[in-house]
This record gives C-alpha cells, sequence and structure tokens, in this order.
C-alpha cells in the first residue's frame, strides 16, 4: 500500500529541486580550483517499467498489471589529493 504525502502547490518539491540545483552549481564551482583534482559525473536515466503482478496476489484472476516509467538522477563528485579521498554519489529517483 502507497501512502500519499499531500502538498501545498507542491512547495516542498520544488524545494528539494533547488537546493539539489545548488548544490550542483557549487561542485561545479568548486572544480576550478587548481590545487586539487575533482571529478564530476551527472547522469540522467529515464526506463519504462512493467509488472504483471504488482500486488503479489496468489490468484490470477485477481491479478493486474500497471506500466510506469522510472526517472533517475546522479551526479558522482570525488575529490583526489596525495593525502585525502572524497567520494559522493547523491541519487533522485522516481517511479511510477
Amino acid at each position: 500500500m502507497t501512502k500519499q504525502i499531500r502538498t501545498i502547490s507542491g512547495a516542498p518539491r520544488r524545494l528539494a529541486g533547488l537546493y539539489l540545483i545548488s548544490f550542483l552549481v557549487l561542485l561545479g564551482a568548486a572544480s576550478t580550483v587548481k590545487a586539487a583534482e575533482w571529478r564530476f559525473e551527472p547522469v540522467l536515466r529515464v526506463a519504462g517499467d512493467f509488472d504483471d503482478n504488482p500486488y503479489l496476489s496468489i490468484r490470477a484472476d485477481e491479478a493486474t498489471s500497471e506500466t510506469g516509467y522510472i526517472l533517475e538522477g546522479s551526479a558522482e563528485v570525488a575529490y583526489r589529493s596525495e593525502k585525502t579521498s572524497f567520494d559522493i554519489r547523491p541519487t533522485l529517483r522516481r517511479r511510477d
């Protein structure tokens, strides 16, 4: 069972998107530092999804099928120097 969260005019979603964009811009600006080795790899993936028994029904006559999409965005950020190593990969995924 999926629990739906109600939002007022989608404000929390827009705010999360704004935070993600700000984070990516700051990481892009940080990659211009000459003394450090930075790596930034953004990935956007869109896929289709089909499930022939999404509710795991044991009766074949009650089973329904559903189709949807998957939208996934991630950005791997890595920092390397002689003494330090840092990696992070924030990921956002939406499945309908």
